[in-house]
């Protein structure tokens, strides 16, 4: 709950301070979310239980940051949030879109056993009724 206010608090801060996208280039975006079951890579987040999720995005002519997170639940009684510190560059060549990037998990409750990081690279297509895209994550 308090990454979530944290989020709303950012969003609202990072709205008034860069208001005119036109000018700036910079462009700011928020989310949230409550779901019935947070599941990563096929597996729950959350032992089948709800989650609230939000995150903040920025982007300045293809280079990106953000910050996004959930709660968890592992059934050890040892952490209840992930916070996930993401950022990157994506763009297009040829009609090709391009994303490279970097993203760390934390799960501030716990020790370095949960944290982790992986770089990704990923290309999309897009066409005037459907697209495809895909991404490859590699652990650091």
């Amino acid at each position: 709950m308090k990454l979530l206010k944290l989020s709303l608090v950012t969003a609202l801060l990072a709205t008034l301070a860069f208001g005119d996208e036109q000018k700036s280039g910079l462009n700011m975006s928020a989310n949230v979310a409550f779901t019935s079951n947070y599941v990563w890579r096929g597996m729950t987040q959350t032992k089948d239980s709800p989650a609230i999720q939000g995150g903040v995005d920025l982007d300045y002519k293809g280079i990106y940051a953000g910050v996004w997170g959930s709660n968890v639940e592992f059934g050890d009684g040892k952490n209840s949030m992930e916070a996930d510190l993401y950022g990157g560059y994506k763009g297009e060549v040829a009609g090709i879109g391009y994303d490279l990037g970097y993203i760390q998990y934390v799960y501030p409750n716990m020790s370095d056993e949960y944290n982790f990081g992986e770089a990704y690279v990923g290309i999309s297509k897009e066409w005037e009724k459907f697209g495809v895209n895909a991404k490859y994550y590699k652990g650091v």
